[in-house]
């Protein structure tokens, strides 16, 4: 090859060298250089707070939220003008009888039913809960003076307007007499609603001790008044209180068709509509235990004493009085229906209210409460001799089983525990007024549970005080 081709060529292979070491420069540079990233640096990067999927949720949320605030309010607003309208509604009422009653009525009696119209009237422009120890009281009646009986035990007397103790009762007989002469003119039954006074250092007599949260119906015969009664903190406080209409003749109640209200501690053991019943009975009844236990004992017959509302073309007042069921307003019975849990909540029935010393509730509230805790714990350690020395030799059992019948029956189911649990709660001890106080009525929740049984049961045990102490006279299951 010619030298001067020879050089061309090396100076060709210098130039592709020189190219190929720079493009490997370059190439080098490339790869050792950052690559951009696309789509990979969307998963290495940092999630937002808030997508949009996420904003959607939070929104719908947020919505059903504000959506449920709306209807919880609305049906409190609801409620709420339901309730004023019903006042309001029997303010009208009140005012057109009052009308109708004035050329009938004194001036003071007149006056009461203004006042107790206002009344009423302030409580549907604010809190229409009436509340308090003595709502819808006449600002002529006398408070409660206590009249002695015994020296613990203390009775209130009732006004002149009340019906006299013992003594027969008219057909239609006033529940409040004018202090002046009786205007001319037929004259009508005028219910009020009485005071409940408990004058200090007194306890109501019926009630020895209730658990926190318990509710009771008391009701007073000869002033036709109901009582709804609650336990706060350990005390008895008024919640409201109704007129109602009572037996025609007002003794204790002792035979069929005597037409007299039972008087004693009973318990609601089931509630009937009003549509399956007569008009007469009106929104429904709730059905007593009368006769119990202690009814039989003392040889009392008859049956069908009822809590019910009246027919809805009369006033309450136009009942005058019944065959012994305790009639009240229909509204006002149904505003009460939601505080009566069958089986549960007690009706004490009395001809007039009574005190005793609140010291001396609660020395029988200790007798009774220390008696029951022996009970308890005798039946839990399996030992039934020591069980049966808390009964009494003229026990009965709800089947009608005697004492000696009832301890075999123990004694043979004993023999296949391993152990027993029983807990009792829901407490209340009542205290039989027309017995002198020697009669006790304790009913509780029982949760019973041993190694071959689990049970839960409303019990109300019947107490008698002898020279031994308190001692059980009759055991009784409720309807839950």
């Amino acid at each position: 090859m010619p030298k001067k081709s020879q050089d061309a060529f090396l100076e060709f292979l210098k130039k592709k060298r020189k190219e190929v070491s720079r493009q490997q420069i370059r190439e080098e540079r490339d790869y050792s250089s950052p690559i951009p990233l696309t789509y990979a640096e969307a998963r290495t990067k940092p999630k937002r707070a808030w997508s949009l999927g996420g904003i959607l949720i939070g929104g719908m949320l947020l919505l059903i939220v504000l959506n449920g605030i709306t209807l919880v309010l609305l049906l409190k607003e609801r409620s709420k003008t339901a309730e004023l309208n019903g006042i309001v509604t029997q303010t009208e009422k009140e005012l057109a009888y009052i009308t109708e009653e004035v050329p009938n009525q004194t001036i003071r009696n007149t006056q009461n039913s203004l006042t107790e119209t206002q009344k009423k009237l302030r409580l549907a422009q604010g809190d229409t809960k009436i509340t308090g120890p003595a709502p819808e009281v006449l600002p002529d009646k006398k408070p409660i003076v206590p009249a002695t009986t015994r020296p613990e035990e203390k009775a209130a007397p009732v006004s002149s307007a009340a019906a006299p103790e013992k003594a027969p009762v008219a057909p239609a007989p006033a529940a409040e007499k004018p202090a002046t002469p009786a205007p001319v003119g037929p004259e009508k039954a005028e219910i009020r609603v009485a005071d409940l006074s408990v004058p200090p250092g007194q306890a109501l007599f019926p009630f020895v001790s209730l658990d926190p949260g318990e509710q009771l119906v008391l009701v007073e015969k000869s002033r036709r008044t109901l009582f709804y009664l609650r336990s706060v903190q350990g005390k008895l406080a008024l919640a409201k209180a109704y007129p109602c209409i009572v037996g025609k003749n007002i003794k204790d109640k002792e035979k069929v068709g005597d037409m007299a209200t039972p008087e004693g501690i009973h318990f609601f053991v089931e509630f009937i509509p009003g549509s399956k019943l007569p008009k007469n009975y009106g929104m429904g009844a709730f059905v007593l235990n009368y006769p119990d236990f202690l009814d039989k004992k003392e040889g009392k017959t008859g049956d069908g004493v009822w809590l019910h509302g009246h027919d809805p073309q009369k006033r309450l007042d136009e009942v005058q009085s019944t065959k012994g069921c305790v009639v009240m307003d229909n509204d006002s019975l149904r505003e009460l229906s939601t505080a009566i849990k069958l089986g549960t909540t007690p009706i004490v029935i009395v001809d007039r209210l009574a005190f005793r010393s609140a010291d001396n509730q609660k020395r029988v509230a200790q007798d009774i409460t220390t008696f029951i805790s022996g009970w308890q714990k005798a039946w839990e350690g399996v030992d039934m001799k020591k069980f049966l020395q808390f009964y009494s030799r003229d026990f009965k059992a709800a089947d009608g089983t005697d004492l000696e019948t009832f301890g075999q029956r123990k004694e043979q189911v004993s023999k296949g525990k391993k152990f027993i649990q029983v807990r009792l709660d829901r407490k209340v001890i009542m205290l039989s007024q027309k017995d002198q106080g020697d009669i006790a009525v304790v009913r509780f929740r029982q949760v019973y549970r041993s190694n071959n049984f689990n049970g839960v049961s409303i019990k109300s045990l019947y107490l008698k005080k002898g020279q031994k102490g308190w001692q059980i006279i009759g055991e009784f299951a409720l309807p839950s």
